[in-house]
Order: structure tokens, then sequence, then C-alpha cells
């Protein structure tokens, strides 16, 4: 144990053991930072390690609602915390702070400050978290400051903005700026015009995403550069007439992608009287489109009638309102005349292979139109693939959506009737619910050159075809292929009386049907079950796969009998040796049970 004799001289050996203790822990430092120098990855180039931080940067952009966004809204920042190596490289990177995302809260000015310092002279992405409020004065200048640099940019277009540039403080000349989102919903109705925004030198911009925004603004902000085109309305006050987009449109001939939604007022005129279009939009290079209409979807329809648009254009039709068989008799003229020679541009249109009614899980009717395969192609951002995100390529021509499938019939009713089919090789039902009743399936089956048909969870659409087809056996010639996924063969009922008739079994109809077209010449080459439930051998399986052998050509099973916890399935019934002792077991039960149900069943028949 130390002894000191005086104050002082404790003080001066504290003074040496911490100048040891300094010493050491530097030393410790040097040790550790060639240490890190050493490994496996401290090898790589700055250069190099300096790209992988790039990466992780835009993978922020790529997945900006990850989990661990709310926590920290730059964990990709923790990379420059590693080691001092990795500091200097990270610093030194101008890319790496060029990509800038901000609250509106006046906190996030320092940060927004070093970053524009620490990017240099690195073009800038900016993007407004919040695009719903407005930002504090202090950021918007520091954003003006840097319009020079900024090749991304998206935020709310407030008044404080148009106030800004109208007091000539700063101008909104933007020579870089290739992808701008705005918010423009806080901008009044009495600004009828915005000279600034409109002689603003934008050379290079080729995305626009306006949300709010009316007419005028929309047209302040566009540019006949322009690629990209998506315009949304959050306010009835901010639609506008048909005319009126239609003159805007007329200006862009550069388009490649458009989207226009809620944005048309609802016609003045009764559907019947709606004028022909006087003037036509030519877009030669337009490849996707989507029109989206809170009401029946007449007014979209009208603007459709003026596009003059190339074959391959791929089109989204949306409406979310019902109506009457007018309306939309109206729409699927527009849209066959889209799908006919009149308004394509370069020659005939291509032809329709295929359609899907689809109604997905919830009250949505979608009318998917095909003319060839959809294919998926990675999404690219400044030259790089994005991972885990696709495109389709305009290769379906038409894709309709009514968000009230109780007036699906009336929809498919007046889609067989307008639109030309007279090529349809494919049709599809899918998950349908409600009733497709009698008369919608005899206007699909008057379809002359359908081959293939493929009814997809849709007991009652596929119940309902059996029956259409029983009455007219002479209908869809070249039918080739029948393809059912999860359909609900045999009913479960109780008693064996009522198993053996197989009552309300689509199978019996399938078979019926299947042998009817056989005797008329008219056979079945492909017939394909998947997912099926109630294909049971006591369900009958052995017998109908029998009588489907002899009339179809090729039988393809897939998974099935789903859902059942017991009794052998359609896909192993030709091959199982223990058939006659599942039947006897199965007969057995019945028996016994046979007498509890017999009150039973004298009471249902």
């Amino acid at each position: 144990m130390l002894r000191l004799n005086t104050p002082a001289q404790a003080d001066e050996l504290l003074g040496r053991l911490e100048s040891e203790a300094t010493r050491i822990q530097a030393t410790m430092l040097a040790v550790k930072s060639r240490r890190n120098a050493l490994v496996p990855i401290g090898r790589l180039p700055p250069e190099l390690l300096a790209e992988v931080f790039y990466e992780l940067v835009c993978l922020y952009d790529d997945h900006p609602r990850s989990p661990k966004q709310h926590q920290s809204p730059f964990y990709w920042l923790y990379v420059t915390s590693v080691c001092s190596a990795w500091r200097r490289v990270a610093l030194n990177a101008p890319r790496v702070w060029s990509h800038i995302h901000f609250h509106p809260k006046a906190g996030d000015q320092e940060r927004i400050t070093a970053f524009f310092a620490r990017s240099r002279s690195a073009p800038l992405m900016i993007k407004q978290r919040e695009l719903k409020k407005q930002l504090p004065s202090m950021i918007t200048e520091a954003i003006f400051g840097a319009l020079h640099r900024i090749r991304s940019l998206a935020i709310v277009l407030s008044p404080q903005f148009i106030k800004y540039t109208e007091e000539g403080k700063f101008t909104f000349d933007a020579p870089r700026l290739r992808d701008l989102t705005v918010h423009t919903s806080s901008i009044p109705s009495s600004k009828t015009s915005l000279p600034t925004i409109t002689n603003a030198s934008w050379p290079s911009l080729r995305y626009l995403n306006c949300v709010g925004g009316s007419v005028p603004v929309v047209q302040a902000l566009t540019r006949p550069t322009l690629t990209h085109l998506v315009v949304t309305c959050t306010h009835v006050r901010t639609q506008s007439a048909t005319i009126s987009w239609v003159n805007l449109l007329r200006e862009l001939p550069s388009l490649e992608k458009l989207s226009l939604s809620e944005v048309l007022a609802a016609p003045d005129v009764p559907v019947r009287v709606i004028p022909k279009p006087s003037r036509k939009i030519t877009l030669p290079r337009l490849r996707c489109l989507t029109l989206a209409d809170s009401r029946q979807g007449v007014s979209c329809a009208d603007l459709l009638n003026h596009f003059v648009i190339p074959k391959e254009t791929a089109v989204t039709f949306h409406a979310y309102g019902s109506g009457t068989r007018e309306g939309y008799d109206f729409v699927m003229d527009a849209l066959a005349t889209k799908a006919s020679a009149e308004g394509i541009v370069g020659g005939q249109p291509l032809p329709t292979l295929g359609v899907v009614f689809d109604t997905g899980w919830n009250s949505t009717l979608a009318i998917e139109v095909f003319t060839t395969e959809v294919a998926s192609v990675p999404v690219e951002q400044d030259g790089r693939e994005i991972p885990d995100f696709y495109d389709e390529t305009p290769q379906h021509q038409f894709i309709l959506v009514w968000d009230h499938a109780s007036e699906m019939n009336a929809q498919i009713q007046a889609f067989a009737a307008a639109y030309p089919l007279t090529g349809l090789r494919a049709l599809g039902m899918r998950s349908l619910f409600g009733n497709v009743d009698n008369e919608t399936w005899r206007a699909l089956a008057r379809l002359p050159s359908i081959e293939d048909i493929a009814i997809e969870h849709c007991d009652q659409g596929a119940e309902v075809f059996f029956a259409v087809m029983m009455q007219s056996p002479a209908a869809l010639p070249r039918l080739k292929r029948l393809t059912f996924r999860g359909i609900q063969w045999n009913m479960r009922h109780r008693s064996k009386r009522r198993r053996k008739a197989r009552v309300d079994s689509l199978m019996v109809r399938l078979v019926e049907m299947l042998e009817g077209r056989k005797a008329r010449g008219l056979g079945l080459q492909l017939l394909d079950i998947a997912y099926c439930t109630h294909m049971r051998v006591q369900d009958g399986v052995r017998e109908d796969m029998r009588r489907l052998r002899a009339v179809v050509g090729d039988i393809e099973i897939g998974d099935s009998n789903e859902g059942d916890s017991a009794g052998e399935c359609l896909t192993c019934s030709a091959a199982s040796s223990e058939d006659e002792d599942d039947e006897e077991d199965d007969e057995k039960e019945d028996d016994e049970d046979e007498d509890d149900n017999e009150d039973e069943d004298e009471h249902e028949e």
C-alpha cells in the first residue's frame, strides 16, 4: 500500500497514473486499428468499401419502411462508427451523404446542413417523409440553396415556396432535377397560374408525381421532357373537365407511363349524349396507361376515347363506384375502340388471346385481358437493379377493375358484348364471389375460338358452367383444355344413401358434360385438376376416374383432397392396393350411421 507524506506527492502520483492510462488507451486504440486493418474486410480498397456503403444507403431508399426506420431513420450511419478507418472512408465518399431523408421539423436542420456539406458536389436526392406537413422556413431555405445540385426531390409545395419564388428571394431553377414528387393540396385554389414555377428551368425532368394538383398546378410543373407522369387528386374541388386534361396531355408527346387517379370531374351531360372526341391525344411512346375513377368510370372512358396510343400499350382501368348497364356499355365501348384499329398507332392491334375474371378476396371484380404472356422484369434505379422489385412489361392489353362485384354479371355481359373477342383463346374465372348467372355464361359460351378455360376457387361458377354446357352441348367447339383449382367436387353428406346418390356432386356433372361432348366429336384433350376437396374413394373417385379417362385425352392431377382428414384422395386412388379395405371400413361406418340419420334423411328428402 502506498504511503504518501503530503497532498502534493499524492497529486503528482495521480497525474503520472492518469498520463500512463492515457498512453495505454492510445496504444490500445492503435493496436485495435491495426488489427481491424488486417481482417479480411479491412483489406478492401477504400473505393470499394465506399461503394458498399453507398449500396447500404440505396437499400434504405428501396425499403424505407423497414422496422429499423422507426427506431433510427438513418440506420446505415452505424457503419461510420465501427472504426476510425471506416469513418474516414465514409467522410471521404460524397455519394454516401447525397441521399437525404428528413421529417418536417426544425430539429432536422442541423443534419440536413451536415449532409449538404459532406456530400460536396454530388447530385442530391432529397425526400420529405411526411408529405402532409409544411416545412419550417430554415429547411425550406436550405433546400432552395441546394436546388442546383438536386437530382430527385420529394416535398410539399407549400405557399411559402410560392412566396419565396414570387418575391425573387430564390429561383426555382434545377438543372439536374430528374424526379419530382410534390404534394400541392396546400396551394390555395385562387392560384390559377404559377408563372415562377412555369418559367423555372428543369431541362432534365423525366418523372413527375403530383398529389392533389389541379390542371393549372400540374401544367406549371410539367415539361416536354417528361416520360412518366402520375397525378392523384385528393379533393373534388381540384377535379377538372376532360377537355382540360386533353389540352394538357397533348403537350407531352414523350410520355411513356401515365397514371391519372380521381382527376376527372363528373360529366355534366347524360351518358347517352356525351359527344365524341373532337381533339386527339397522340402519345406514340406510351407503354403503360392507368386511369382511376371513384364513380362508374364514365369520365375515364371519355378521356380514353381521346387517346391515340401504340398497340402495345398496357391499360389499367379502375372504377370504384357502382353504376348502370348504360354506363358499363359506354366504358366497354371505349375499351373496345382501343382494342380495335381505331385509336391505335402503327397498324393493326394485337390479338386478344386471354381474359381472366377475378374478384380476389374482396368485393372487387378485375377483368384482365392478355395479348401475350405477362412477364416481369427487375426494376432499376440509377442503373442499379432494386432487389425484390419487379415491373410488368406491357404485354397485357387491359386490366379493368370495379369495386362492386355484386354487379359483375352486368359488367361481364357488357364486356362480352362490346369487346372484340373473336380471337380469344383462354378464359379464366378466379375466386368469383356472388352469383355468376346463366346469362353471363351463355354470353361467354358463344365465343367461337376459346380453347382453354380455367376455373379457380369458384364452385358456383363451375356449377353454372356445367349447366349451360349441358343445355348447349355444341357450344365452345374448339375447347381443348379445362383447368380446375380449389373446387369442392362432392358434398359431404352424413348418410350413405345421399352419398351414394351423389347429390349435388360437381364431379358427376363434369363427367356427364364431357361424355356428352365426346359423343358429339368434341372430346377434351387435357383435364387439369388440383387443390380439390372431397375426392376420396368413398366419394366414388375410382369410377369417376375410369369414366374420365374414357373421354379425355390426358388427365393431370395435382395436390388434391385439401382439407380432408380421412379417406383416400384423387391423386393416389389409381395406385393404391388398399382401396378395397378402405371401402369396406367406410361402408361399415356408414352402416352404423345410417340408422341414426334415417329420420334426418326422410326430412331432407
